[in-house]
């Protein structure tokens, strides 16, 4: 039996460019799915250029609050824009059980 290997297709630099944070992706997801695609991608870049793509990839909350900051590497992206993703859940979640329960009293 004859086996052949299919290897997998190159990305190019256009599916990075391509890719979005999807509307319930956490930020760790997104950074983490750009990640395995960068590394099909074989086109050798600056970090710097793989920041700024996922910094614009982000959701539109996401890019406006960290549009103007420096960031180290996609680690870097990942922790400090995920630790905001988390402090938002967190303000969410608080807001939605500090809220009275009212109790309607039963007509007799």
């Amino acid at each position: 039996m004859v086996q052949y290997y299919r290897p997998e297709p190159e990305n190019t630099i256009n599916d990075l460019i391509d890719i979005k944070q999807g509307d319930h992706e956490t930020v760790l997801d997104f950074i983490a799915r750009f990640k395995k695609l960068k590394m099909k991608c074989k086109i050798p870049m600056e970090e710097k250029h793989f920041i700024k793509m996922t910094q614009n990839a982000l959701r539109l909350s996401f890019q406006k609050k960290f549009d103007y900051l420096e960031f180290v590497d996609l680690q870097d992206v990942a922790q400090r824009v995920g630790k905001y993703e988390l402090l938002l859940k967190e303000k969410i979640q608080r807001k939605n059980t500090s809220k009275p329960t009212y109790f309607k009293n039963p007509i007799h």
